[in-house]
């Protein structure tokens, strides 16, 4: 069996150091990953907000111009007609009441 060296103060230290130093690069690298992340996360979210942007803009002059084209005598055919029950409506407006007036 061989017995260990001794370990002297000066290789001691050198190991501190040489740990330290590790230590500094791996934080480094670490720091390096999250910027990159960071950064990669922000492209993202420009681009989709670029795109999202077009096709809003895309509706947008597609609405205006039907508004633009659209004679002044047609009417849409779109109509409301209301069809929830008035004792339903009048429930409710009783609730909201007392609720109001509780509060």
């Amino acid at each position: 069996m061989r017995c260990p060296a001794p370990v002297s103060a000066d290789s001691k230290t050198t190991a501190q150091s040489a740990t330290a130093a590790a230590a500094s690069v791996a934080a480094s690298r670490n720091d390096d990953r999250k910027s990159l992340l960071d950064f990669d996360s922000v492209a993202e979210l420009l681009t989709r907000f670029a795109s999202e942007l077009q096709v809003y803009a895309h509706i947008h002059g597609v609405v205006i111009q039907a508004e633009m084209h659209m004679q002044d005598d047609v009417q849409l055919p779109a109509h409301y007609v209301t069809r929830t029950d008035p004792t339903l409506v009048l429930n409710s407006a009783l609730r909201a009441a007392i609720g109001f007036s509780i509060s």
